[in-house]
């Protein structure tokens, strides 16, 4: 059995192995700083203790989208909270904004750099920029929403154990409606998931192994 072939088994097993809640959870770390109102709640609270009240009269926004946004902070580890008297009390938790960046390395590790459409924003100053790679993980979100799936990973299993299948291939052989498959393969495209090789009018597709593999140890860092 050649190389290859033992390291494209080796990754399909993996990819069984997985709980689907795992890649999920990740995509909800990584998209818990998509929001520009939680980066500039992050900004504000730098190394400090703020309360809901502190917060939401500096950042001039309702106490109750400020609470909101508190929350998935907290949900995901990002922020804590403490009561001291009457008053709660919220603050990061030291290291977690390094520990999403590295994670976000993981996925794009030896990816080709990509430029992705982003809304015009409001400038954030140097402390979330100096703790994430922003434009990295924009990338990492990006491929995990079409990896978190489980039709499109149903496509990666299925090309994984049937390299440089067509399209006809696939859509007919999983019992599936081409323009669903052709639909989803172009999310994986996009998301550098699959590989493509044309020849004449057909298409035919790879699964992108080192990417699946980055997924996979960025999977077993966060466990």
């Amino acid at each position: 059995m050649s190389q290859l072939l033992q390291d494209t088994n080796a990754f399909r097993m993996n990819l069984h192995a997985v709980n689907f809640d795992q890649p999920k959870n990740l995509l909800l770390l990584f998209r818990s700083l998509e929001h520009d109102l939680r980066k500039r709640i992050i900004n504000l609270l730098g190394d400090k203790k703020l309360t809901v009240t502190e917060m939401f009269l500096k950042l001039k926004i309702e106490q109750s989208v400020a609470s909101q946004h508190l929350s998935i902070l907290k949900e995901v580890g990002i922020v804590r909270a403490e009561r001291l008297g009457k008053n709660i009390f919220y603050s990061l938790i030291e290291g977690r904004l390094k520990e999403i960046n590295e994670l976000s390395l993981i996925i794009n590790d030896g990816l080709a750099p990509k430029n992705l459409m982003k809304h015009k924003t409001e400038p954030v100053n140097n402390l979330f920029a100096s703790l994430v790679q922003e434009s990295k993980l924009d990338l990492s979100t990006q491929i995990l929403r079409a990896f978190s799936h489980d039709f499109r990973l149903k496509l990666i299993d299925f090309i994984m154990s049937h390299p440089n299948s067509s399209v006809y291939t696939i859509y007919s052989s999983l019992g599936l409606e081409q323009s669903i498959t052709s639909q989803q393969l172009k999310i994986l495209r996009e998301a550098q998931l699959v590989c493509t090789r044309r020849e004449g009018k057909n298409i035919f597709y790879c699964v992108n192994n080192l990417l699946v593999q980055n997924i996979e140890k960025a999977i077993a860092t966060l466990a």
